[in-house]
């Protein structure tokens, strides 16, 4: 299961993206750029659900419809890098569209382990309650924000370094490279360094490049669109000559009847000037500076892991108390089995002698 910790930094992120979606101008209920987590990513060499995935899909006349993988960002915790970065290289190998791809490694400063069951402070707190998040937690300072949390002795978490990787297209005709460190990347760090500036940059031009492709969802339903008229318009292409068009069947004023909403297209093309007044904005569109509110994003982050610290205290606890009641019910079944046995050899000589002089011949 996903922790508080590998969680956090989505939600900010996922605004700040969303946010900057919406303020491009466009309809989204027409060309649907949507930020989701965890939704499903199809190819030929991963299918899987990226922590955060930006998806388009147009339902404008003229358009393709399919969903095109945009951005994708995962989160890397309790796992190296290199899982993380295999992930989002076999993403941008799948995606002819994507146009931005970014991690979150947010690395331990060891491997977690939980207090040995024999050790002083398992038989310390095996003997107290369960405390909630308030009676548990130390106090949180600047100095360990991000670790070590200890409680009781015991390091429940300890935070070494928060790094920051994102990558953005950089020609129309090759895909993202996530094994190179090239101009189209840029590294960031909230911990033990607070360096945002250069991703939050990067995220700025990932963003321009969705709303140019929104841009030509509307270039192309335009194109289309002139192209029909153009093909009924009653005069061949190649020519002035005249296109003698078949007269339309005469309709009963009981067919009527059969002629409902249900069968009109659902995809309605938008009127010339609202077409103009959106190709205008997001022409014009450019992000605001700074994308992400990284102040948010690091408490946040803060908080998570903090979370995570007590969600294993806690995890621990109740395994612990269910050994305890597993080991009562062990010891209880060994004693009622022994006094089973016991039982068993008692009436075992009497049977015996039951037996004896039931077979005694007489005399």
């Amino acid at each position: 299961m996903p922790t508080d910790a590998h969680e956090a930094v989505l939600a900010p992120l996922t605004y700040a993206c969303t946010k900057a979606i919406y303020e491009m101008g466009h309809d989204n209920a027409v060309v649907q750029v949507h930020v989701g987590g965890n939704t499903r990513f199809i190819g030929d060499h991963i299918t899987g659900d990226p922590d955060m995935h930006i998806r388009v899909s147009s339902t404008l006349p003229h358009t393709s419809s399919e969903f095109k993988s945009l951005m994708t960002t995962e989160v890397g915790f309790t796992q190296g890098e290199i899982p993380v970065i295999r992930k989002l290289n076999n993403y941008t190998i799948d995606s002819q569209y994507l146009e931005s791809a970014s991690s979150f490694l947010v690395s331990e400063r060891k491997p977690y382990s939980c207090p040995a069951n024999n050790s002083e402070i398992a038989r310390r707190l095996q003997s107290s309650p369960l405390k909630s998040y308030d009676e548990w937690k130390p106090k949180r300072t600047k100095k360990n924000a991000f670790g070590p949390v200890i409680v009781e002795g015991h390091t429940w978490i300890d935070i070494s370094k928060v790094d920051i990787h994102a990558w953005v297209r950089t020609s129309p005709t090759a895909n993202i490279d996530v094994n190179q460190r090239n101009s189209g990347y840029a590294y960031g760090s909230l911990h033990p360094e607070y360096r945002v500036d250069d991703v939050d940059k990067l995220f700025g031009i990932a963003l321009k490049k969705i709303s140019e492709k929104i841009l030509s969802c509307y270039e192309e339903h335009m194109e289309g669109a002139r192209r029909a008229r153009g093909a009924s318009s009653g005069f061949a292409e190649d020519g002035d000559q005249e296109v003698v068009e078949e007269p339309e069947p005469d309709v009963e004023l009981s067919d009527l009847s059969s002629i409902s909403d249900s069968d009109e297209e659902i995809d309605e093309a938008p009127d010339e000037d609202q077409l103009a007044v959106t190709i205008a904005s997001l022409s014009n569109w450019q992000p605001t500076l700074p994308v992400v509110d990284w102040r948010e994003l690091k408490n946040t982050l803060i908080t998570g892991i903090w979370n995570t610290a007590y969600s294993r205290y806690r995890s621990w606890h109740e395994r612990l108390k269910k050994r305890d009641v597993q080991e009562a019910f062990d010891d209880q079944e060994y004693h009622n089995e022994r006094r089973r046995d016991e039982r068993h050899h008692d009436e075992e000589p009497r049977m015996t002698r039951s037996m004896t002089k039931r077979l005694r011949p007489n005399v």
